[in-house]
């Protein structure tokens, strides 16, 4: 459960439950590096370090949550030397009225990536090579809570 502003509960949320109740969030399941630095795995193709502004002492190989809203990814078709840039190809994308939405594979990840682009010039087609890139500030540790969930159904069954 989680009280605050509208904009404060979107923005920063304390659970995958509430990132995920309200929008679509880019999910990432990390092993912690540094106090800002995690790691991704991903299947076959190595790994993706994501930099978070946390401050947040984490101990190195703890599992953390990491969400990523949809509208701070930003989409390139050349790199631009950002510090969470990525290359992705463009599975799907559809005219929203006000934007455009686009889901993108990443090598070894299951689950694409979902990101908005308003008002940006440029469109990109199915199958285009891309980076996508996002601040480290815009990086929200979440708590895990499907395991405790998971946990709760067991224990009623």
């Amino acid at each position: 459960l989680q009280t605050g502003s509208p904009d404060e509960v979107y923005d920063r949320p304390v659970s995958r439950f509430v990132s995920e109740f309200l929008g679509t969030s880019n999910i990432f399941e990390a092993k912690s590096l540094t106090g800002s630095m995690f790691l991704v795995t991903t299947e076959g193709a190595g790994s993706i370090k994501i930099r978070a502004a946390s401050s947040e002492n984490r101990i190195s190989g703890e599992a953390v949550v990491l969400a990523v809203r949809p509208e701070k990814l930003k989409i390139s078709d050349r790199p631009s030397g950002a510090s969470n840039e990525i290359a992705a190809s463009v599975a799907n994308g559809v005219f929203r009225g006000m934007y455009h939405a686009y889901q993108l594979r990443l090598p070894g990840r299951e689950d694409p990536l979902v990101a908005y682009r308003q008002g940006e010039a440029g469109n990109f087609e199915i199958g285009s090579e891309v980076y996508v890139s996002w601040l480290p500030e815009d990086v929200v540790l979440l708590a895990d809570d499907r395991a405790s969930s998971k946990e709760a159904i067991q224990r009623t069954v």
